[in-house]
């Protein structure tokens, strides 16, 4: 396949493979925290409160262009 293109070429602005481990861990503080607010009755904090891609491995995407 010798015309064979990506058909959206973006990429991670990183060396890491992939966003899986940030995701993870992120996701169960963020789910830690929820249910103790839960517990004591107040209110649970926002998602982006916890949870921010910017502490994830990678920094976002890049668009390629049609470069590729």
């Amino acid at each position: 396949m010798s015309r064979s293109r990506k058909k959206h070429p973006a990429g991670g602005c990183t060396t890491a493979a992939s966003d899986k481990l940030g995701k993870r861990l992120s996701a169960r503080a963020w789910r830690r925290r929820v249910r103790v607010a839960l517990e004591q009755d107040l209110e649970p904090p926002h998602e982006y409160a916890v949870r921010t891609p910017w502490d994830w491995p990678k920094d976002g995407q890049k668009w390629f262009g049609n470069n590729l």
